[in-house]
């Protein structure tokens, strides 16, 4: 007994009536049984499926912090400590970004007979940059950028025969161009290590001058050192 089927043997024709009516039963049976039963009818295969194309690379979302010293941007010869975020969307799997970055100094002491203050520079950057990575952990960048900065003076005037001691601010518009190299490590597929050497070549020439005699001078181009961490999205 097999299932709901019993096997058993038949006579080689020629048959009698009997014999002939129980195999036209089975028969007609059977092929009853394979067009409906779906556990005997044969199953067919399935053509097999196209892959589907490979999506386009999409865009990613990078967010991150800098930090770092910038030489030489006034005159006397002062470093100066900057941090800024950034912000980027980068195109083509990565290769190609456009972005902002927010900077600002912790400023330049000034100190001179005339006056002591302090000058600090904030400026808003649109940046553009490429990225080719010759390894999956490793990528070499090229920024640049233009920027609109801000050079704010603030001094304590010395007194003098005229006048006695007061306090002096001074705002004025900085606008610049910059530009870096950059060298990043992807310890992470999302976290990216870099450290750039970049130039801040200021457009505007300013001098600060205080009765006539020179406080401080904002220099052409500024070089800067720049440690970063970025994180995507």
């Amino acid at each position: 007994r097999t299932g709901a089927a019993i096997a058993r043997p038949v006579t080689p024709p020629p048959y009698d009536a009997a014999s002939a009516t129980a195999v036209a039963l089975s028969l007609k049976t059977w092929l009853r049984r394979t067009a409906l039963d779906p556990e005997v009818a044969p199953v067919r295969a399935e053509p097999a499926e196209a892959p589907a194309p490979a999506a386009p690379p999409g865009t990613t979302l990078v967010v991150g912090a800098r930090i770092g010293p910038r030489f030489a941007a006034t005159s006397p010869d002062l470093a100066e400590l900057r941090a800024g975020i950034t912000g980027a969307v980068f195109f083509l799997g990565g290769h190609l970004g456009v972005g902002l970055e927010l900077s600002s100094g912790f400023g330049v002491g000034v100190d001179a007979p005339a006056a002591r203050g302090r000058w600090t520079e904030t400026g808003l950057a649109l940046t553009f940059e490429g990225r080719a990575a010759p390894e999956r952990w490793l990528d070499l960048g090229l920024r640049v950028g233009v920027s609109a900065g801000l050079g704010w003076l603030g001094v304590t005037l010395a007194p003098s025969s005229r006048s006695s001691s007061r306090s002096v601010e001074v705002g004025r518009f900085l606008p610049a161009a910059l530009a870096e190299v950059s060298l990043g490590i992807w310890p992470t597929e999302r976290v990216r290590l870099g450290v750039a050497l970049g130039v801040d070549a200021f457009l505007v020439r300013q001098r600060y001058r205080v009765r006539g005699e020179p406080l401080l001078d904002v220099s052409p181009a500024a070089p800067r050192v720049t440690l970063a961490v970025e994180f995507a999205l």
